[in-house]
């Protein structure tokens, strides 16, 4: 078979040439800076989807990276992250961590965050480090950490004095965190049967990012023994539960005064600041009023406490006067300004002298 039969590669030819005229070595130094040549050329491209990421307290989010290679390059490919600001609750992970692209082909890896539920809520970054062979990209990655949807449970005040024979009251405010709406049903536990306690509305609505409240009142009888006693509320929505507890100190009477008790019978609105409540005292005891607090749909209260009620003696009915805003300047706003506006319902707690709490609702 001949030289040429053979099927010699033309480079082959070339050397033959090279060495016959003494240039063998001029050609070998040569042919390397070829093949840098080629090499600088290559390259890849590092690309994220999707970013932002947005991950709850407790809970894993991915994402995904691409790198792809660019005029051939198909060399392996080491990911390296960095997190700032750097925190041990949350958990920045590469699979697999070396990649090696098929010449013009795209290959992956996965990123996967972990936020552990104690995670700060707000944002970081993530600075991706792609290097292979001489080149090195980088490309950036925003983690939000979001609260998990929830709510909250606070009693106000969260410790109560109450008689025997006599009432007490507190606001239970329910407030939606991380975006939490639903309802919330209240259950509640009391020590005795000698105490009885009695709540509002249940379940209470939460719309995302808002409030609800309820009023619970407490009522010890006179066979229950002075003391301290513990009250439990429970709020639950599907698997969500939370329990508050109240602290009663429940004392002696320490008079034979008789039992206050007041039934709201009528009422009217003189103006969008003052309206007047028609109370007949249906105890067995006259009865002082001293407080009295005011609050509308969103929580926003009015208080006098420096209000000179009536004094009503039993089976009596008196007009009693409640003003808010620029028809009570002894009052006390806590929250946004409002008016008795039709259509609305409106909270009204009117206070004893012997520190009995009795609500009413009315609506305009």
């Amino acid at each position: 078979m001949s030289f040429f039969a053979r099927k010699i590669p033309a480079w082959a030819i070339v050397l033959s040439v090279l060495a016959t005229a003494g240039l063998f070595t001029l050609a070998f130094m040569t042919l390397p800076s070829f093949s840098d040549a080629v090499q600088a050329n290559r390259d890849f491209s590092v690309a994220t989807a999707p970013s932002p990421l947005t991950v709850e307290q407790g809970s894993t989010v991915s994402s995904t990276v691409n790198m792809t290679s660019l005029n051939s390059y198909n060399l392996a490919i080491a990911l390296t992250t960095a997190l700032s600001p750097a925190t041990s609750m949350l958990t920045v992970m590469l699979t697999p961590s070396v990649v090696t692209p098929t010449a013009n082909v795209r290959a992956s890896s996965t990123m996967t965050v972990v936020a552990q539920p104690g995670t700060a809520i707000g944002s970081y970054t993530v600075t991706l480090t792609a290097t292979g062979g001489t080149k090195s990209h980088t490309a950036t990655v925003t983690i939000i950490v979001v609260a998990v949807p929830n709510f909250s449970i606070a009693p106000s005040p969260a410790s109560l004095t109450v008689f025997q024979n006599a009432a007490n009251t507190t606001t239970l405010t329910l407030t939606s965190v991380g975006g939490f709406t639903g309802d919330v049903s209240l259950t509640l536990t009391a020590p005795f049967v000698t105490i009885g306690v009695a709540g509002g509305g249940s379940p209470l609505r939460l719309t995302s990012g808002g409030t609800n409240a309820t009023t619970l009142a407490v009522y010890p009888s006179s066979q229950t023994t002075p003391g301290s006693y513990t009250i439990s509320v429970t709020g639950t929505s599907g698997i969500l539960l939370h329990t508050v507890n109240i602290s009663i100190m429940v004392k002696a009477s320490g008079c034979s005064c008789g039992i206050e008790a007041l039934n709201l019978e009528n009422y009217s609105f003189s103006n969008s600041t003052s309206t007047t409540l028609y109370i007949r005292n249906t105890g067995s005891a006259s009865v002082s009023l001293v407080t009295y607090y005011v609050k509308d749909a969103s929580g926003n209260t009015y208080s006098n406490t420096a209000w000179a009620g009536l004094t009503m003696s039993v089976n009596a009915l008196g007009a009693v006067v409640i003003g808010i805003g620029a028809s009570c300047p002894s009052c006390t706003l806590t929250g946004t300004p409002f008016t008795f506006t039709a259509g609305n319902s409106y909270t009204i707690t009117v206070i004893t002298s012997r520190n009995n709490q009795f609500i009413f609702t009315v609506i305009r």
